[in-house]
């Protein structure tokens, strides 16, 4: 794994050696940012970002590498945190993240909204609405931050109130749904 694009172009992410961790594959990684960078206003360039169930940190990474001004980084398995913050040091980034180890259907209060929120969670978690809702509730998302999630191609994405979805994209087994919440 490479991050795709920006100031660290080519630079390899740690992977994880067993399958608790199914990091983003770089061209999925790729085309979500693809769309993600051409939406107007930009929810990556000068922004503050999430990453849920981080994993490798591959999502938040990418979008530092991108232009990003802050990354947040949550997952409830220490070894997947360690993982992320190993990768942010090794790529110097650890000045512009924080790290919070937490279930990410139950995020902490948040220091200030984000404009972006990525997450993978584990397929067939069904962990997408109650994580929007936790979200919302805890003061992560504000008007026009911008959500990506990762599924399985096979799963349904849940309704979530006061939002408008933007993208739906397939790439092999897995599906990208990208909303804005309207506040």
């Amino acid at each position: 794994m490479r991050i795709v694009a920006g100031i660290h172009k080519g630079r390899k992410i740690e992977s994880p050696t067993g399958k608790d961790i199914r990091p983003t594959a770089d061209r999925c990684r790729e085309s979500l940012f693809n769309l993600l960078m051409h939406l107007n206003p930009n929810p990556v360039v000068d922004q503050r970002v999430l990453d849920l169930c981080c994993g490798t940190g591959a999502l938040g990474l990418e979008a530092l590498s991108r232009g990003a001004s802050f990354a947040t980084f949550i997952d409830q398995s220490k070894e997947a945190l360690a993982l992320t913050r190993k990768n942010c040091e090794k790529f110097k980034e650890e000045p512009r993240c924080k790290w919070i180890l937490s279930d990410s259907s139950k995020p902490p209060r948040a220091s200030s909204p984000v404009s972006l929120v990525m997450m993978d969670a584990p397929y067939h978690s069904a962990m997408i609405a109650g994580t929007f809702n936790q979200l919302v509730a805890q003061g992560w998302l504000t008007g026009g931050t911008v959500l990506a999630f990762e599924q399985n191609h096979k799963e349904d994405f849940p309704e979530l109130p006061n939002t408008e979805t933007i993208r739906e994209r397939v790439y092999g087994k897995t599906k990208i749904t990208i909303v804005v919440y309207l506040g």
